[in-house]
């Protein structure tokens, strides 16, 4: 077992010492340096319509709450939860691009 594997590495090195010699006489060039262009960025800050602060209605009124079903009150939080939400990302983002919104926090 062992002769075959110091065959198996005799062989391996006659190869290589074959094949290497004949990569070793190619010339090689260098690569002409890269062209850099320069770019000017676009401007990134959105649009003004899109930069106002969000209007937040009043809820319902107190006598309302009472009369409501329960399944139209959890439709109504969820609702007015999403839309609180939203808002605070709009106002958010005024405050990123300079603007500011009355409830800044």
């Amino acid at each position: 077992m062992r002769k075959s594997r110091m065959t198996g590495s005799a062989l391996a090195l006659l190869a290589l010492s074959t094949t290497l010699p004949g990569c070793a006489g190619r010339a090689v060039s260098a690569a002409p340096p890269p062209i850099v262009t320069v770019v000017d960025a676009p401007d990134l800050r959105p649009q003004g319509e899109l930069l106002t602060c969000a209007r937040r209605p009043a809820g319902f009124p107190a006598a309302v709450i009472g009369t409501m079903t329960p399944e139209a009150r959890a439709a109504a939080i969820r609702i007015m939860t999403a839309f609180g939400a939203n808002a605070d990302q709009l106002d958010r983002l005024v405050v990123f691009h300079g603007g500011s919104c009355g409830g800044d926090k």
